[in-house]
């Protein structure tokens, strides 16, 4: 799907405001467009049905915002949609059933204290943990389990061969493990993570960073000292809230406010791909019709040949 965001022309973009991510109108909020210094405001489209960490995966109710407090072990360069190391440097597989990460050195939560491979571990095992039944598990193939293989070594095993568990990575959030055990209702509104902001309040309906200085990341690459995501569900206040000051930044809008938004001075409209990744999983149990049919590697083979990958992507 097409990503359409509004924005003031003079504000540029930021890489740590990405994310994407109805049904009841919020009070409008005071105009703060025009606040100077390294300040930004971004009308979203959604309310957060929560901040529990594990729904950084892109879940629409809650997700917007919520990838730059909570960091993953892998990440997507957003050109090439290639994977790049976040919280891991570094992962191989090294048997049929375990894949291991390298966890990054040095990386400090919100609160001071360090990332250890205990809280990598944990934060993996609570995710796909069939007793939780987060919905992270649709995007899960044979089950998924973590084990510290060292200080800073985890193994990620699974039930079957999966060769595709990188990519899985990509949904997996890394919070702390003491914040989890010890404070379970503050987790669930203001989680500790690693990344460049850290939740401010537990407004419903706003929610409020401020940078991190302590990121392990370039400090240089953030261009704003706070972010606040303000939601706003109907797509002409999204547009409203832009054209009046209230913010400087609307996201997912349609695309007919997407056009409106080039006649209106000092408004821009910018389109691109979404860089959520789609999963499709053959049903291959025997015993069931469709599970039958996909068992036979031929069946498999001939639908891999039958499409046409690259009119896709082009």
């Amino acid at each position: 799907p097409l990503d359409h965001r509004l924005h003031i022309k003079e504000m540029g973009w930021s890489t740590a405001c990405g994310g994407d991510t109805d049904p009841t109108a919020a009070p409008a909020a005071p105009a703060v467009a025009d606040t100077p210094g390294r300040n930004i405001v971004v009308a979203s489209n959604k309310q957060w049905e929560s901040r529990e960490p594990w729904r950084i995966y892109a879940d629409t109710k809650s997700s917007t915002g919520l990838r730059n407090v909570i960091e993953v072990l892998v990440d997507r360069d957003p050109v090439t949609m290639d994977l790049v190391p976040m919280l891991a440097t570094s992962w191989e597989q090294i048997d049929d059933l375990t894949w291991r990460f390298t966890i990054r050195d040095g990386v400090k939560f919100h609160d001071g204290s360090s990332v250890t491979a205990e809280d990598v571990a944990h934060s993996i095992n609570e995710t796909w943990a069939e007793s939780n039944a987060w919905t992270t598990r649709a995007f899960m193939s044979s089950q998924i389990t973590a084990e510290v293989a060292g200080d800073l070594l985890v193994d990620v095993k699974t039930e079957e061969k999966d060769p595709i568990v990188p990519s899985r990575m990509y949904f997996q959030g890394v919070w702390s493990e003491a914040q989890f055990t010890q404070d379970r209702a503050t987790w669930n509104v203001s989680p500790i993570g690693t990344g460049p902001y850290t939740i401010v309040d537990d407004d419903p309906l706003v929610l409020n960073l401020e940078i991190n200085p302590d990121w392990w990341g370039d400090q240089a690459a953030l261009e704003f000292d706070t972010v606040q995501f303000v939601y706003r569900p109907e797509d002409a206040v999204r547009l409203g809230a832009v054209q009046t000051g209230e913010a400087h930044i609307g996201t997912w809008v349609s695309a007919d406010s997407c056009r409106a938004a080039t006649d209106i001075e000092g408004i821009d409209c910018r389109s691109a791909p979404s860089v959520e990744t789609m999963f499709m999983k053959m049903d291959l149990r025997y015993g069931t019709d469709a599970g039958t049919v996909m068992a036979d590697k031929r069946v498999r083979l001939g639908m891999r040949l039958a499409v046409d990958f690259q009119t896709i992507i082009d």
